[in-house]
């Protein structure tokens, strides 16, 4: 168990965020799919379901690749 309580208080009025992380070492991570969108517009089908797939699997095994956010970022 940590030794540190770490907590977000807030008294009165509204709390609104895209993403919150709280703690030591602790991480807020948007994923945005909209390169897909505008490719399917394009009508380049096939390279957006590539590039989902690709940014599903950067997700889902995110806790072996190191610097998963520069990559991700590229891919987008």
């Amino acid at each position: 168990m940590s030794q540190f309580n770490e907590v977000i208080n807030i008294s009165g009025g509204l709390f609104h965020a895209d993403q919150v992380a709280v703690g030591q070492g602790a991480q807020a991570i948007q994923n945005i799919y909209n390169i897909a969108s505008q490719l399917k517009a394009g009508g380049k089908e096939e390279v957006a379901q590539a590039i989902t797939e690709l940014l599903k699997a950067l997700e889902a095994n995110s806790n072996r690749i190191s610097d998963k956010e520069e990559i991700a970022q590229a891919v987008q």
